[in-house]
């Protein structure tokens, strides 16, 4: 992927495989074509036993063999707004049941799209895109980033689309001072699914609109369920009435999209929960099936038609999940609470980007220009902590830390004997501009 999106990159791997060596060219954008690697189809028992030999004894984890196309994306969005022409890419492979390890797509439209804007990056201000206008039509409008799901895919034999569009940095990044993280004013979400009842799909949102409701009255969630027909069936959807997160409607009553299709072979059911604050603060979290169980309940109950729900979930990414939002979910309303209370504990951490935005964050702070960009985030994670120092050996860049208690003046005990005050993060920028636009 990065060698389509750039002209003259050199990548040599050596012959043993355990070396690799990447001269980067430049960017230069453009419309793209990429398919990510999926699994093929097999004998279900053959795969339990391939399973079994990568896991091990006493391994409780296996990495996938693919990645979502999430992946692929949060790996090039800080790349992209720096091209000689906006980039378009269209990817096709999975979309859900990988979010315990990479970020799905609806998760990217809902924080990450937001957050670079913040930057100047990828629309010109005002409410959150993904909150109140993810229809594509009306980002394209404001002159923004594009990111649509026409087809969905779960893991491990995908099957989804995304086209994804975004627009190129005309000279600088805008530095930021996200210190304020208000009240939280409301919180949108969309549960999706493949190949699954959609009474399934509406069961998780109406559990985690159940648990939402206790705190504040505005909670609108949407249901996606698509089927491996041509049509989706139960689109925009919204449980609890109001708005359609996906198509801004207000109605409640979605009738669906007819630009929308099926989905791939394999089942899945995700959750996306967002929360907006009173000072435009978005904080999110997502929970899906854990795609480890599908063959095992496809092997005792048999059958490739829709599956039923009764099985396992797991909650956050891998590389910022915590031990306490590791149980297993066995009902889609388990799922639904789930998903609130990660929501919940995101929010309660007091920051202004969730744990999985805080590197992307703190990477463009690095790129800004030649001045102080502060921020203020929860408790740092494990990754973004090697990501400052990964900044400061490439960038050159450190970061002045200050832990700060809460507003209440004290710092609140989370259980383990840690504190859950906010860090204020700042920094001086390196003054990087989009050096492969073509000067006018």
């Amino acid at each position: 992927l990065i060698d389509k999106i750039t002209n003259g990159s050199s990548i040599e791997i050596n012959a043993t495989g355990t070396q690799l060596r990447f001269r980067p060219g430049v960017l230069i954008g453009g419309s793209y074509h990429h398919d990510c690697p999926v699994e093929q189809p097999e004998n279900e028992d053959e795969e339990e036993d391939e399973d079994e030999k990568e896991r091990g004894e006493g391994s409780s984890f296996t990495l996938p063999r693919t990645r979502g196309i999430g992946w692929y994306i949060e790996g090039i969005l800080p790349l992209a707004p720096f091209g000689k022409a906006p980039l378009q890419l269209t990817m096709t492979g999975i979309t859900d049941g990988t979010c315990t390890l990479d970020p799905s797509p609806d998760y990217i439209r809902a924080t990450l799209l937001p957050l670079l804007g913040r930057f100047g990056i990828l629309h010109d201000g005002g409410t959150s895109p993904a909150i109140d206008n993810t229809n594509t039509t009306s980002n394209a409008n404001n002159g923004g980033a594009m990111l649509s799901i026409p087809t969905r895919g779960a893991h491990p034999t995908g099957g989804g689309t995304v086209h994804f569009h975004c627009p190129m940095v005309r000279q600088y990044l805008t530095p930021i001072d996200l210190t304020d993280t208000g009240k939280v004013k409301r919180v949108r979400g969309i549960a999706s699914s493949c190949r699954i009842p959609p009474s399934s799909v509406a069961r998780a949102a109406h559990a985690a609109k159940g648990v939402l409701h206790r705190l504040l009255p505005d909670v609108w969630i949407a249901t996606d369920a698509r089927s491996s027909r041509r049509k989706a069936s139960g689109q925009r959807r919204v449980a609890g009435g109001g708005e359609s997160l996906e198509n801004g409607t207000g109605t409640g009553t979605g009738t669906g999209n007819s630009a929308m299709v099926g989905c791939g072979i394999s089942p899945s059911l995700s959750l996306v929960l967002v929360a907006e604050s009173t000072s435009g603060i978005i904080l999110a979290a997502e929970t899906c099936l854990d795609p480890n169980h599908r063959k095992r309940k496809r092997r005792n109950h048999g059958g490739d038609g829709d599956i039923d729900t009764t099985t396992t979930a797991t909650t956050g990414r891998q590389k910022n999940s915590s031990p306490s939002f590791t149980s297993k979910a066995l009902l889609p309303e388990d799922l639904g609470k789930e998903a609130a209370a990660r929501l919940l504990h995101e929010i309660q951490k007091g920051g202004c980007v969730d744990s999985s935005a805080q590197s992307l964050a703190l990477l463009l702070m690095c790129l800004c220009p030649e001045d102080v960009s502060r921020i203020r985030t929860g408790i740092l994670t494990m990754y973004t902590v090697e990501s400052l120092r990964l900044f400061r050996q490439a960038f050159g860049v450190e970061f002045k830390v200050r832990a700060e208690e809460n507003r209440t003046g004290h710092a609140i005990g989370n259980g383990n004997g840690t504190s859950s005050g906010t860090v204020l993060l700042s920094c001086l920028g390196i003054g990087y501009r989009n050096m492969a636009r073509a000067s006018t």
